[in-house]
């Protein structure tokens, strides 16, 4: 199934002359060259170039847009960058997490969760609501369930050698649904094979607005709903705090009223003032955030000053700027004039006074933590939410001070000591209208030297029983550790 065709069972898609492809073909693969930062981190040229001769010889004439994005979505993956996008044309649904479903096609209508690699239900959206919270999804039409999500990991950008996004990005963000659509588009009925039920249930395919309507009729909140990201609890345990940072995107944190310099600034103080010993730092789901709050936070730890790294470009050439859209001033500055803002005409550095513009020097603050932390992570730790992981992780490393990690990998590869992310370099593919999103700007020094134990300290997952009955298990582990110890 990996590269063939796909016919549709919906509205039939457009289709590309095998001349249109290799425009579109060839256009993607230069752009990626001038506009992906991370391209060359995890691949080497050799292999990328036989992985796109490869996939160049599957073209077809009449091949769909969909099989056709299908490809260039596998290619994307093998970069192993989880900062990169591909979208099909088409109108997404506004709602947050629904955006990647398109409108006028029909889903699997249930709200899905993946824990160890098992599949379960968090909510039932169909017309038809005979499936209940918590069940555990064995196939789906036949096919195994951790079939699929192998399967389906295949088209998940993810960082290095770090899995657990793919698996975050196929519930969180609906790809599940998206690709079982992309792959079996003729399927407009599920029969599900449910753990501990002798018989299938069955349920239609849905619109993602009506499996939105039948959320909120059931709970009385959005399928969008999201929950404060910040919030402080000065004692959880004897002397000890919790903190929650679930986000460093300075909008969303707004959005609910809170300043994050404030309120940060304000938990540490209240630490001292009670002369707190353990602290816990949630920063589960934590994608990350460009506004330096990642950065303020650790100026809460640390006691050296926190300097902007060097950052890389991926190249000074733009042959195929034309296709590209909505980039940021920024990037149309530096394409206007490279040599302005290149430290030599050697390499792809930056020069230091737009470092020192993006981001200056944080110092360390009066208010910092000096005690136990232990921080709890899982696959939707992200960006500039791993970087902070990063950062604390080797901070361990140098200090010996005691930190902790509890819970799931990250989402990112924090080992190979780059980041690629920030702004974004995108083009609009003309015969496809296929738009491809990357990672213009990079930080630090690639390396491959993987610790033979990485992070989690301790691999402690939620249950499905926990997360319906609202029992945080990672937590609760993490507070017995505290009390046993103490």
């Amino acid at each position: 199934m990996l590269l063939t065709e796909f016919a549709s069972g919906q509205a039939q898609p457009p289709r590309l002359t095998l001349s249109q492809q290799r425009d579109d073909f060839a256009i993607f693969r230069g752009s990626l060259e001038e506009g992906h930062g991370g391209l060359y981190y995890f691949i080497d040229k050799a292999t990328f170039a036989r992985q796109c001769d490869s996939i160049g010889k599957t073209f077809r004439e009449g091949i769909t847009v969909d099989g056709y994005y299908l490809k260039l979505r596998y290619l994307l993956t093998l970069l192993r960058y989880g900062h990169s996008r591909i979208n099909l044309p088409g109108e997404g649904e506004p709602n947050y997490w629904l955006n990647n479903l398109k409108k006028d096609r029909r889903y699997l209508p249930l709200q899905l969760m993946v824990i160890d690699q098992k599949l379960y239900v968090l909510g039932d959206c169909s017309e038809e609501q005979r499936v209940s919270r918590g069940a555990e999804i064995l196939s789906i039409n036949g096919k195994p369930a951790r079939q699929l999500l192998d399967s389906m990991a295949r088209y998940i950008p993810a960082d290095g050698i770090n899995q657990t996004f793919k698996t975050y990005f196929l519930y969180k963000y609906y790809y599940l649904h998206f690709l079982y659509n992309m792959l079996y588009p003729n399927e407009m009925e599920f029969s599900l094979r449910l753990a501990g039920q002798p018989k299938p249930v069955r349920v239609k395919a849905q619109l993602p607005s009506a499996m939105e309507k039948a959320h909120k009729m059931l709970t009385g909140k959005s399928l969008s709903h999201f929950e404060n990201p910040t919030q402080y609890k000065a004692v959880v345990a004897p002397q000890t705090a919790y903190l929650k940072v679930g986000s460093f995107y300075k909008g969303f944190i707004e959005n609910f009223g809170v300043r994050f310099e404030t309120f940060v600034d304000s938990a540490f103080r209240d630490m001292n003032s009670r002369s707190t010993q353990h602290l816990i730092i949630d920063l589960r789901d934590n994608e990350g955030g460009s506004d330096g709050y990642s950065e303020k936070l650790l100026a809460h730890i640390t006691p050296s000053p926190i300097l902007p790294g060097q950052m890389v470009v991926p190249s000074k050439t733009f042959p195929f700027q034309q296709y590209a859209i909505n980039l940021s001033d920024d990037i149309k500055g530096y394409i206007a004039d490279p040599a302005e803002f290149l430290r030599d005409d050697k390499t792809l550095f930056i020069k230091q006074k737009y470092l020192d513009m993006m981001g200056a020097t944080i110092l360390p603050t009066k208010d910092r933590f000096t005690g136990q932390i232990v921080v709890l992570i899982n696959e939707g730790v992200f960006s500039a939410g791993a970087g902070f992981v990063e950062k604390l992780y080797k901070y361990r490393q140098t200090t010996g001070q005691k930190i902790t990690f509890v819970g799931e990998e990250l989402g990112s590869d924090i080992y190979a000591g780059i980041l690629c992310a920030g702004q974004s370099y995108i083009i609009k593919l003309p015969n496809s209208a296929i738009t491809v999103d990357m990672p213009f700007l990079c930080w630090g020094e690639f390396t491959k030297k993987y610790p033979a134990k990485r992070l989690p300290d301790y691999r402690v997952l939620p249950t499905i029983t926990g997360l319906l009955q609202g029992h945080d298990e990672v937590l609760q582990f993490v507070l017995d550790r505290i009390s046993k110890n103490d």
